[in-house]
């Protein structure tokens, strides 16, 4: 199975689940500004990786975990992965769960978030998105835990 959280611009939430995900970052316990700030490509995507898969690992079931950016366009976006994962499946037998972490962002993520990748305010931006994340970090632990347990029933 191949697993991709997903997030407006693939820097930040999808990063945070996917990376409790993948045990990156712990499950019980908020995570430290240093924890959060060294899990891989926090806060360092690219304006314009919008709709491109990151690879971040495969975990514990063998699935493969990545992460992307959707921007204005989730609907298009998530439809189109879903349409390639039909016809990888046809040949594999390969199939896909897009995950929303957008459902754990608040307004510190998302103004940070807009600092740090649009605005280039890295300095200001990325401590805010870092304290947004760890205000709703037991938002990100449910959303993986629930997918895990998902994942086991199937």
């Amino acid at each position: 199975m191949k697993i991709i959280y997903c997030c407006y611009g693939g820097a930040h939430t999808s990063i945070v689940a996917s990376s409790i995900h993948m045990g990156y970052l712990p499950t019980d316990k908020i995570p430290t500004s240093e924890e959060i700030l060294s899990v891989p490509y926090y806060d360092q995507s690219a304006n314009n990786s919008v709709g491109t898969p990151l690879f971040m690992g495969v975990d514990e079931y063998t699935n493969e975990v990545y992460v992307m950016g959707m921007g204005h366009h989730r609907d298009y976006y998530a439809v189109m992965t879903y349409e390639y994962a039909h016809i990888l499946a046809s040949d594999k037998g390969t199939s896909i769960r897009i995950i929303n972490a957008l459902s754990c962002i608040n307004n510190y993520i998302r103004i940070g978030g807009f600092l740090s990748r649009r605005a280039n305010l890295i300095s200001i931006g990325r401590p805010l998105t870092v304290f947004g994340i760890q205000r709703n970090y037991k938002y990100f632990v449910e959303l993986v835990s629930n997918l895990k347990k998902a994942i086991k029933v199937d």
